[in-house]
């Protein structure tokens, strides 16, 4: 086990999240998750990294929170670190019942929230006015 003081432990961090990342392509490949469609010109997106945050995109499906869950745990694992499931929490589309929205949540073990206003400085869900957000 390497300590945060090891100059080898931010290279250690940057493998073992490549790996983690490589498990959400992998498992989207194989239509386990289903990421974000932003266009039809463009692979879907099943994940954004920055730093030591990660958002995962998917769609309301059978199996999907279970394989989400798997790797998370996985990672745990493989890094010696520990997900902080309560600074952790999941959106969910308006048109999934609400049932279900809490049944995934628990799935995961994160809390259900309605909203993120901003994430990273920027806002989560620019419908109204679009690209006006980004270029503030």
């Amino acid at each position: 086990r390497y300590s945060s003081r090891d100059p080898l432990s931010p290279y250690l961090f940057l493998f073992v999240v490549e790996v983690f990342s490589a498990m959400l392509v992998e498992v989207e490949r194989r239509g386990e998750i289903h990421g974000l469609g932003v266009s039809r010109s463009v692979s879907r997106i099943s994940h954004l990294l920055f730093a030591d945050n990660i958002i995962i995109f998917g769609q309301a499906r059978d199996g999907a929170f279970e394989s989400i869950k798997q790797i998370l745990e996985f990672y745990e694992r493989a890094s010696g670190q520990q997900i902080n499931l309560e600074k952790s929490s999941m959106i969910v589309c308006h048109d999934v019942a609400e049932r279900e929205q809490v049944r995934m949540a628990a799935i995961l073990g994160v809390q259900l929230v309605a909203k993120h206003d901003k994430y990273l400085g920027l806002p989560t869900i620019a419908v109204d006015q679009g690209r006006n957000y980004f270029t503030q």
